[in-house]
């Protein structure tokens, strides 16, 4: 169910990550990294009477914008420069551990992709993302990242790859809620805490990239190729590659 880590293990990652698993984690998220198109706009120099550099020849002649700017070519100053990313972490029993950390793997490269672009991502993990027996929705998100942060691998491995995170945490999200909530109440006492679904569109409205649950694509995430289209389909529909 969560890898053996048990109760006390999983605060443990919490706090502290979890270095074993980050370094398989950040080796695929390099070679899926590889495979996604560059998200910076190539940039032109163009000429002026300052910039980023100077052309010798031209300020020996005499020539007034003897200085070199870069402008990008596709300029996107439209695109907001806080990015937030909900990825749902929850899972249905039959997931292969792999399966999760190759998709933990696909959007840690895809934070660093947008990162590098100058871009800021907020991230988002949806631990316990569940319909309550058609009465409802719950939604145990954490923020993972602020955007003004920098990646903590480890961390983030175990939070969006390790399946204690959503079965430890997520579930416990899910039990503190239900005393107050006659519809999570109902659902716990009968013994069963849901499934894995999409959140309601009213929700998504707040994020600009989203993953939907797993078990709608789960093919998308059985290899490395796979895994890398399934984030760049997801960044290129909100314009961001």
């Amino acid at each position: 169910m969560d890898l053996g880590a048990g109760w006390p293990g999983a605060v443990a990652m919490l706090n502290k990550g979890w270095p074993e698993g980050s370094r398989a984690v950040q080796a695929a998220a390099k070679r899926i990294g590889k495979t996604l198109p560059p998200v910076v706009p190539a940039n032109t120099p163009a000429a002026s009477v300052v910039g980023d550099y100077l052309n010798v020849p031209e300020f020996l002649a005499g020539t007034p914008d003897h200085w070199r700017r870069f402008e990008p070519d596709n300029p996107r100053e439209h695109r907001p420069r806080i990015i937030r990313l909900l990825v749902n972490c929850t899972a249905n029993c039959g997931t292969d551990a792999d399966v999760l950390a190759r998709r933990g793997a696909a959007f840690m490269a895809l934070v660093v992709r947008l990162e590098l672009a100058g871009w800021r991502v907020q991230l988002w993990a949806g631990l316990k993302m569940t319909s309550i027996d058609g009465r409802g929705y719950y939604a145990g998100m954490v923020l993972v990242k602020r955007a003004e942060q920098h990646i903590d691998p480890d961390r983030l491995a175990f939070i969006v790859t390790h399946p204690a995170a959503f079965r430890r945490f997520g579930f416990r999200l899910y039990e503190h809620h239900y005393q107050s909530n006659k519809a999570l109440a109902a659902s716990v006492d009968g013994g069963g805490y849901g499934s894995s679904q999409n959140p309601p569109d009213s929700l998504l409205a707040g994020f600009d990239l989203y993953s939907r649950r797993l078990e709608e694509n789960a093919g998308l995430w059985e290899e490395d190729e796979d895994a890398a289209r399934a984030v760049r389909e997801i960044a290129e529909r909100a314009g961001y590659l």
